[in-house]
């Protein structure tokens, strides 16, 4: 297999063999191999789990109804849907999907990263208060804290919500987007997946994480109506999660690894991910991959799929507990 060169000047070569292979790369392979979604049949097709619009083939073709956009492969959809150049998105497939033990692509050099393309940031906030406090019920003063800092705006062109993940200088390195009137999520072009929305407190040693940036701000709120200072935490959204089905041949996950290694006092790791499969089993791959850091397992209770539904449905009276754990924070 030919490998990818890149020049001296900047400039990426794709050896024409392996443009072809990654040509052939149907966007449901490519879901299989790279992404944290959670797959579901529907007839003959598939869909991520709350995006049912969104139909992926066996024969490499998928269509987004909602949306009105459809192609043959996954470049098609990675440079459709996520904004990337042809061969970013050649790049993408080629290390999500090897063949056998060939090279995987190699990407462009720490010197030269991808540029973030941060959407286009409105000059109104109301329609993404109105969801995170009306609809989500996040707390207006955390809500509020996170827009005075940057790290939550609303989307000046479809008014979506825009999650901003820093890294330990606060440079802006991954862009979470959701919709506030559909179920639409997606990655600002040139995110960074290393990274994930999250804050930093240096007087604690101790890291609580989520699969979405709104679990996060749920469990803040608990933390908050618990009567403890929800800024003295460190808190990180992984942007999705996966794990194999044996823990075993689990990844790290490359945005818990980051943060870890830029705050190297952490200590201790308290995991809040949903209660399905994928949620489970990403919690025991952690807490197998993590050994030498205190791990404990602290979903919502069990009749909750996720901290936000808890957020929303609990008992007011019972905030501070869930399954026998301590829910407010450490």
């Amino acid at each position: 297999m030919g490998e990818i060169i890149r020049y001296s000047n900047g400039k990426i070569y794709i050896p024409p063999d392996e443009v072809e292979r990654a040509r052939r790369i149907g966007c449901l392979d490519y879901f299989r191999q790279s992404r944290n979604a959670e797959l579901k049949r529907v007839g003959r097709d598939y869909c991520i789990k709350d995006h049912d619009s969104f139909r992926m083939s066996e024969n490499g073709k998928w269509v987004w109804y909602s949306r009105n956009e459809g192609g043959n492969d996954a470049i098609s959809y990675l440079m459709k849907i996520e904004g990337r150049t042809f061969q970013e998105a050649c790049i993408e497939v080629l290390n999500a999907v090897p063949v056998n033990n060939e090279i995987r692509a190699r990407q462009p050099q720490d010197d030269q990263p991808r540029k973030l393309d941060l959407p286009l940031k409105d000059d109104d906030s109301s329609m993404i208060r109105n969801y995170l406090i009306g609809k989500r019920a996040i707390d207006p003063e955390i809500v509020d804290y996170f827009i005075a800092k940057g790290d939550i705006y609303q989307d000046k062109k479809y008014k979506s919500v825009c999650f901003v993940g820093r890294d330990k200088d606060g440079i802006p390195r991954i862009v979470n987007v959701r919709g506030i009137s559909s179920s639409f999520q997606n990655t600002a072009p040139g995110s960074d997946r290393s990274y994930g929305f999250n804050q930093y407190y240096p007087e604690k040693n101790s890291l609580h994480i989520f699969e979405a940036p709104i679990d996060m701000l749920s469990y803040l709120t608990i933390i908050k109506e618990s009567g403890l200072n929800f800024k003295n935490f460190n808190m990180l959204s992984l942007s999705g999660i996966y794990s194999a089905k044996d823990v075993e041949n689990s990844k790290k996950p490359k945005g818990l690894e980051k943060f870890l290694e830029e705050h190297q006092h952490i200590k201790e790791i308290y995991i809040h991910f949903d209660n399905d499969g994928a949620g489970i089993n990403a919690a025991k791959a952690v807490m197998y991959l993590y050994q030498d850091y205190k791990v404990e397992n602290q979903p919502p209770p069990k009749t909750y799929k996720d901290v936000n539904e808890y957020l929303i449905n609990r008992d007011i009276r019972n905030v501070s507990r869930a399954n026998g754990n301590d829910y407010r924070g450490r």
